[in-house]
């Protein structure tokens, strides 16, 4: 997955909320809280949250491990920070935050924080939005967010009383804002999407042709046949070529913009490497032997390897991602930092 646990990771402008990292230490394990302790993305980092640059967000527990690869994901359609509390550890006879160690504590701090952040974003997105609207009551204005931005409606109420108009003094928040716009719900949205759920299916593609043995060459080609065959969609490899045109045809590109074009321009000759290896798999399956069958595999492999890279670094350049990770690598610093201090005592 592209925002694994090894992933999590912003700098001052999360200082305020990387305060609050030492209070995930009181939050549940398994279960929630049945006192209203301080939780990760609860009361405290919350309202924080709200009095910074956001609107206060929910939180939620989920005990079930619905979700295998993250510790907390923001829904900004939701406006809700739920936490998978069954991922704090992948340690057995893990049952209370206080058996964590001191660096699962930490990447916990990070992917609350790093989640958060996208909240910050959404809410300054939205009001952005406001100023640029045309509307002429709050209602209205925030009814025009939501649809935009798919926010909830009272936090789109609450953006529309507070628009971020530029000025000298917010010109930079105001840029930021629209660089994350683009990438989360503007001209690059279908970008975001295509090219995290194709890194997401690369890497299993990639551990698929990894594990290749004699006994799997059948299953291998099958499932390999179909996902090159998937990515020839429209969705995928075509849309490469299509949304290289789209920003070229920008004349005045943003961050963003150029961004997405130096991926794709990555992008576009791997995918053209992989469906060439992969015609030579096909074409020459019939006639090949068991050797040759796992050599030419293991060829479109290590090429998939370099796709799924070249994908990742694409998922990571997404600039709302990027200073997220800031955010969160920023918050788990603090953790260690705090608890180290705290043992030497």
């Amino acid at each position: 997955m592209r925002a694994a646990s090894t992933h999590a990771t912003r700098s001052a402008r999360a200082g305020v909320h990387a305060k609050s990292a030492p209070s995930i230490a009181r939050a549940p394990q398994r279960q929630p809280s049945p006192t209203g302790q301080l939780l990760p993305g609860g009361p405290q980092s919350a309202a924080e949250l709200k009095a910074v640059d956001g609107y206060e967000s929910t939180h939620s527990f989920d005990t079930a491990g619905a979700s295998p690869d993250y510790a907390a994901i923001f829904s900004r359609t939701a406006w809700n920070l739920t936490i998978y509390t069954s991922n704090y550890s992948k340690r057995s006879g893990v049952t209370k935050v206080g058996d964590l160690t001191v660096d699962e504590a930490a990447n916990l701090a990070s992917h609350v924080f790093h989640e958060l952040r996208h909240a910050e974003q959404y809410f300054r997105i939205a009001c952005g939005l406001a100023a640029e609207s045309t509307k002429t009551t709050t209602a209205d204005i925030a009814k025009e967010i939501v649809a935009k931005t798919s926010i909830k409606a009272d936090v789109a109420l609450a953006a529309a009383a507070k628009p971020l108009a530029a000025t000298k003094a917010t010109s930079g928040l105001v840029a930021e804002a629209k660089d994350w716009e683009s990438i989360t719900v503007g001209r690059h949205a279908d970008y975001k999407a295509n090219m995290l759920n194709w890194g997401n299916e690369c890497d299993a593609a990639r551990d698929v042709a990894a594990a290749v043995t004699t006994a799997t060459l059948g299953a291998t080609k099958t499932g390999l046949d179909t996902n090159i065959t998937n990515w020839k969609g429209a969705t995928r490899g075509p849309f490469v070529d299509t949304h290289i045109t789209t920003i070229e045809a920008i004349k005045s590109k943003g961050k963003m913009d150029r961004l997405a074009l130096s991926s794709l321009k990555k992008i576009k000759p791997l995918w053209a490497k992989v469906e060439a290896s992969w015609t030579t798999v096909t074409s020459d399956w019939a006639t090949d032997k068991e050797p040759a069958r796992l050599t030419k595999i293991g060829a479109t492999g290590a090429l998939l390897r370099k796709l799924s890279k070249v994908l990742y670094a694409a998922y990571r350049d997404y600039l709302h991602e990027h200073d997220a990770f800031e955010t969160g690598d920023a918050a788990g610093k603090r953790f260690r930092s705090l608890a180290n201090k705290k043992k030497k005592k």
